[in-house]
């Protein structure tokens, strides 16, 4: 009996044990039957319990089922609501659609040649807008000029709506005012920006569109996106800048000016004639190696033109006839002769021809250094710009345009000086020739002499 009760007990611990799960807290335990009785008692209690919530569960999962149904049923409902609006909206935009074709093809037909006129109107309108923006017109009249021609843009692009009378009044009235004004000179006062940035207003002389500047003569900048005049940081020369700021007080009259034709918008011409390098700026650009070329080219035009006048005044007494100087070569060769004169013709062409080698380098004197000039000044401008774009470039960077410039600055001046030396050794090469032929037909004048002279 007592080994019957405990298998029953091991069969109904057994199920529980098995499902428990080994990391859940362990509840508490009840203590242990006392009867077989009270462990039928509750065994039936646990079945009860067990089938009660079996059911619960049941019932939950058939509510939820039927909510989830209820909800599918209405997404349903609205999907097909949402498709039929779909189809009928997509039907009223091909309707509209149409009708808008139809409505603008109506409208162009209505327009007739008033399309034409008023794409026109806009082209013009477009290339008039940049002119006045940029123009320093603007600053005096005022901006509500392009206001007007923005809005007349707009009207004339839009191809649905006819321009105004009164804005076609106000695009031929400013373009009407821009030629008058472009003719004109006008004094107002308008604020000018520094070179330091401050701003402060100024009286402003206008003269046309083409120039600014205020009564100190200092040339403005106009810039047209806000509508400002900017003094430039650098000013032309001196001269120009009093005959301006007597132009900005005279009141009457005509007066000079210097003009630059590119406008005040840019001054480009302007701009770029006050960058541009002075004199003594382009001879420093070639550095040493340039002004090495230059006193080299100068000194050999020195050498030059002093051997030029000497040689050409033995060349001027032989062709005047007048008595020649005693450091004439000519002279010299007729001393050789007169202190030879029992000699035959043939000893004294000989002493003819050495007393001619002997004058040859006085007459030749400078020919050699003037050749060694015209080779070496240009050798030196090239050493120059090779230095200088070796010095000049950085590695791994594109080479910068100004420093090229900078650096050919010394083969021109190699070149110039170079070409210079070599026109004067060639024409002084000339004279020179001149001079050496003149002798040899002196000398064969004495010898012929001789030869008549030595005949019975």
């Amino acid at each position: 009996m007592r080994l019957l009760r405990v298998c029953l007990l091991a069969s109904l611990m057994a199920p529980a044990l098995l499902s428990a799960d080994p990391a859940a807290p362990v509840p508490a335990v009840d203590p242990p039957a006392r009867t077989l009785d009270e462990l039928l008692a509750r065994v039936r209690a646990a079945h009860s319990g067990s089938a009660s919530a079996d059911v619960a569960r049941e019932k939950v999962f058939v509510e939820e089922r039927e909510r989830q149904q209820s909800r599918l049923d209405a997404a349903r409902l609205e999907l097909a609501g949402a498709s039929q609006r779909a189809s009928s909206l997509e039907q009223r935009f091909e309707s509209t659609q149409r009708t808008l074709v139809s409505r603008q093809a109506e409208l162009q037909s209505r327009l007739g040649a008033l399309g034409a006129v008023f794409r026109h109107l806009g082209e013009q309108g477009a290339e008039l807008q940049p002119l006045l923006r940029d123009s320093a017109i603007s600053t005096q009249v005022g901006a509500g000029r392009l206001e007007a021609l923005d809005q007349l843009l707009q009207d004339a692009a839009s191809g649905e709506r006819l321009p105004r009378a009164e804005a076609l009044e106000s695009f031929w009235f400013e373009l009407q005012r821009e030629l008058a004004e472009s003719g004109a000179v006008r004094r107002f006062e308008a604020p000018v920006r520094a070179p330091d940035g401050s701003d402060a207003p100024r009286s402003v002389v206008r003269v046309g569109g083409f120039a600014a500047i205020d009564t100190a003569g200092h040339y403005l900048l106009y810039r047209g996106e806000d509508a400002r005049f900017l003094e430039l940081p650098a000013q032309p020369d001196g001269d120009i800048i009093a005959v301006a700021a007597d132009f900005a007080a005279a009141t009457e009259g005509v007066q000079p000016f210097v003009l630059d034709p590119t406008g005040a918008t840019g001054a480009r011409a302007l701009q770029d004639a006050i960058a541009a390098p002075g004199f003594g700026e382009r001879l420093s650009a070639g550095g040493l190696p340039g002004w090495l070329a230059l006193l080299m080219g100068l000194a050999g035009a020195a050498l030059a033109v002093w051997r030029l006048v000497h040689v050409e005044r033995w060349n001027t007494a032989l062709r005047a006839g007048v008595p020649l100087p005693a450091d004439h070569p000519v002279m010299q060769l007729r001393a050789v002769a007169a202190a030879h004169p029992t000699l035959d013709a043939t000893a004294l062409e000989h002493l003819l021809h050495e007393a001619l080698l002997r004058a040859m380098p006085a007459i030749e004197f400078g020919l050699s250094a003037l050749r060694l000039t015209v080779t070496a000044a240009p050798l030196l401008g090239v050493l120059g710009t090779v230095s200088a774009v070796m010095h000049g470039g950085v590695p791994g960077q594109p080479f910068d345009p100004e420093t090229l410039l900078r650096a050919l600055a010394a083969t021109v001046e190699g070149l110039a000086a170079g070409l210079a030396v070599l026109l004067l050794q060639s024409l002084l090469a000339a004279r020179v020739r001149l001079l050496v032929h003149a002798l040899d037909q002196e000398a064969a004048a004495l010898v012929a002499a001789a030869a008549i002279g030595d005949t019975p």
